[in-house]
């Protein structure tokens, strides 16, 4: 029973830190409208990237958002297995990370000059610094985020998560959320907090907020 307690607490400290970490604000400015995001964005014309952790909802969302601007989705992990012929996970058992986020960069690399897409990408996308600058060349650069609990949730009802399948895949969850959040908020322009609202109610923001940038650049 102590040792319920223990854990029970460590996870609620856990929780919060996560929590914390999650609504701070972005560190290059306290709003959402950032100037070098002006000059990626101009009459919905450009790009927009989707980063986020997994469970966030970036393919659900981005297909609805590319559908609403006109503008074609791609999934960067639908990508990777299509040239490869296999499935994430056979790349994950064949050739481990590191050769997934091999064939993540390359992949993303074909996209440069692009124009009119809004791309989902894995969550381990932003771990690469060239995929980073990349993705800034790209276009708009929008983090998609709930709360921790709210995101483990959602991934869990996938299975096909490598880096879920680990005895103790909530800890490793956490963890790696943890290390990925400065890293997701030092590159973002927006940041969309999904918590609570469906998948309409969160493309409605996203495009509520497109349009306030694009007009505060104009």
């Amino acid at each position: 029973m102590k040792n319920e307690k223990t854990d029970g607490a460590r996870r609620d400290s856990e929780f919060t830190h996560l929590i914390s970490a999650l609504q701070s604000p972005l560190p290059h400015n306290s709003s959402f409208i950032l100037s070098p995001a002006m000059n990626r964005l101009r009459n919905m014309t450009s790009n927009i990237i989707f980063i986020g952790f997994m469970g966030c909802g970036k393919s659900s969302i981005g297909r609805r958002v590319a559908h609403r601007l006109g503008h074609q989705f791609l999934d960067s992990d639908e990508l990777i297995a299509a040239r490869a012929e296999m499935s994430i996970s056979d790349i994950f058992s064949l050739e481990g990370e590191a050769g997934f986020r091999l064939r993540e960069t390359a992949e993303l690399k074909t996209l440069a000059g692009s124009s009119n897409i809004v791309l989902a990408t894995g969550g381990g996308a932003i771990l690469n610094p060239v995929n980073r600058d990349l993705f800034h060349q790209l276009g708009l650069v929008i983090w998609l985020h709930a709360e921790p609990d709210t995101l483990f949730e959602r991934a869990s009802r996938n299975r096909k998560r490598p880096l879920l399948e680990v005895e103790n895949p909530r800890s490793t969850f956490f963890s790696l959320l943890e290390s990925r959040i400065p890293l997701y908020g030092g590159m973002a322009d927006l940041k969309i907090d999904a918590t609570g609202l469906s998948h309409e109610q969160t493309v409605e923001k996203i495009i509520q907020q497109i349009a306030l940038l694009e007009n505060n650049g104009s």
